[in-house]
């Protein structure tokens, strides 16, 4: 007989004769889980069950087993349904982990196409600058030429500035990372998202950390921030409330024991996301803005940061309510006491 085996059939003896069978069934519980750590079919928990009734009547062969009906099947039940409970938990983590998987490798391709449209796209902005700068040089300032040559200049500035986020997104130059102090760099930041988001957008942060130590770059910090808000005030098309928390939590990663991180929630009182939307949010150049009013990069190249700093980015989003982005990032030293972390 097999430890699993013998194992069963102890909760069961404990459940038949003991005054407190609640102790065995607990230990069914656990047993089912391990039925499945150990990848034993869900099916050999029934033949456990029957080879241990069958040893009950050989050791004991007085239990009239129609008696203790009751003791005999929930062991087997609590075996079936933390089994299926843990079943159900592992399935849902392994297509959790595929998603996340197709994420970064859409990601990594699309950055590699980034990168060489990026870099040839430059040079080309580069000649038309070249020659915009002639024409406004040669022309009167404020004419009809210099005007039209400095639309040219604007127009070309802005083309430079998606090719910049393109290539960010891209992340192909290796990014040096250096201990950084969190919550200053964040405060910093919101002094730029307040000139950034309309007054009409109500911003609140709430902090409970003193100080707290990331390995990133206050490069990549200020595009978090900044990306996270700006994408909160065109949800809520310049009216409504952005909520910014910092708080420190535990990062649970797959396969990774927990870590003390600290958490990021930006919260937005706009449009909210539909489950579709939230499957391809994240997605390069996806947008659900108008033609020529966004360019879908901002939520990829923070997906981006946050995966190469090994922190998880999670959405909860509701049509009509709003939408909340948590980031949570493992950090090197926190000023609060760890033994606050739940």
């Amino acid at each position: 007989m097999n430890n699993l085996e013998s194992r069963y059939y102890s909760i069961l003896e404990r459940a038949v004769f003991s005054s407190d069978p609640e102790e065995a069934l607990s230990e069914a519980a656990d047993l089912g889980r391990d039925l499945l750590k150990q990848t034993i079919h869900h099916e050999t928990a029934t033949e456990f069950h029957h080879n241990a009734l069958l040893r009950l009547t050989q050791e004991y062969p007085d239990l009239k087993l129609s008696e203790v009906t009751d003791r005999l099947t929930t062991p087997l039940i609590e075996v079936s349904m933390a089994y299926s409970l843990a079943f159900r938990w592992q399935q849902e983590e392994k297509e959790a982990r595929s998603f996340r998987q197709a994420q970064v490798s859409r990601l990594e391709a699309l950055g590699t196409l980034a990168a060489g449209i990026g870099h040839d796209f430059n040079t080309i902005l580069g000649v038309i600058n070249g020659y915009a700068e002639l024409l406004r040089d040669d022309a009167t300032l404020d004419s009809y030429e210099w005007k039209n040559s400095q639309r040219i200049l604007d127009a070309s500035e802005r083309a430079r500035g998606l090719i910049t986020r393109m290539l960010t997104f891209a992340r192909q130059a290796p990014v040096e990372l250096q201990r950084v102090e969190a919550i200053a760099a964040f405060k910093d930041e919101l002094e730029l998202v307040r000139a950034a988001v309309p007054l009409s957008v109500e911003i609140t942060f709430t902090n409970e950390l003193t100080q707290a130590y990331l390995m990133a770059t206050p490069s990549q910090i200020h595009q978090m921030v900044m990306n996270l808000c700006l994408n909160a005030s065109h949800a809520m098309n310049g009216q409504g409330a952005l909520g910014i928390e910092i708080k420190s939590s535990v990062l649970r990663l797959h396969g990774a024991p927990p870590v003390p991180c600290l958490s990021l929630t930006v919260t937005d009182t706009g449009c909210g996301m539909s489950p579709q939307v939230q499957k391809r949010v994240l997605e390069p150049f996806f947008t659900t803005r108008a033609p020529g009013k966004g360019s879908g990069l901002g939520l990829s190249v923070v997906f981006g940061i946050v995966s190469d700093l090994g922190g998880e980015m999670l959405i909860q989003s509701e049509v009509g309510v709003g939408t909340r982005f948590i980031i949570n990032l493992p950090l090197v030293a926190l000023h609060t006491p760890l033994e606050a972390i739940d």
